[in-house]
């Protein structure tokens, strides 16, 4: 239970540091299409590739929020990997991202990433199509370079994943933000 406490504490650190840190770009909510359980849904319709104890079932809960005008949510499932989503005061969806403890195969983390990423953009995709190649590179990207991005035209708006593995808790810790350049 500390572990997990740990894991989440350092994480909700991750999230804030990169949703305060002054960029270029304006960093905005991921689109105007999924509330909180849509995008919970959304992220357990692309984790059907990876199990199904993979799947998040419980519902989101209130957590510490990471500032005054975002709040935040988590939940867990039967691998004990946590899904973060933080959403904004209008409702909208801030960022997302997911932690993963213990040792999971690559390519396990790579499709919790696109799962991440798909319920980012706020659309399902078909299995052959150009959105799903992109998203799929940009997450096997960002796991051998810690980040990836990609520009999608239905929402205008740049999005970036984030990994990092952190050997001292054995976990994986994704991040997904999305910017609008001015």
């Amino acid at each position: 239970m500390m572990k997990k406490g740990l894991v989440t504490m350092i994480l909700a650190l991750t999230m804030a540091m990169v949703s305060s840190v002054a960029f270029a770009a304006q960093v905005v909510e991921l689109n105007e299409t999924y509330m909180l359980e849509q995008t919970r849904t959304a992220v357990n319709t692309h984790l059907t590739e990876v199990k199904e104890d993979a799947r998040f079932y419980s519902p989101m809960h209130r957590r510490k929020d990471p500032n005054d005008y975002t709040r935040s949510y988590t939940s867990i499932n039967q691998r004990e990997w946590m899904l973060i989503i933080d959403q904004n005061e209008q409702g909208y969806i801030c960022n997302i991202g997911m932690v993963i403890p213990g040792y999971e195969e690559r390519r396990t983390v790579a499709m919790a990433g696109i799962s991440l990423l798909s319920a980012a953009i706020g659309k399902d995709y078909s299995i052959d199509s150009q959105e799903r190649y992109v998203i799929v590179n940009t997450s096997w990207g960002a796991i051998k370079h810690g980040k990836s991005s990609f520009y999608y035209n239905g929402t205008h708006r740049y999005y970036e994943l984030n990994t990092t593995y952190n050997d001292r808790d054995n976990s994986w810790y994704l991040v997904v933000l999305a910017y609008v350049y001015n």
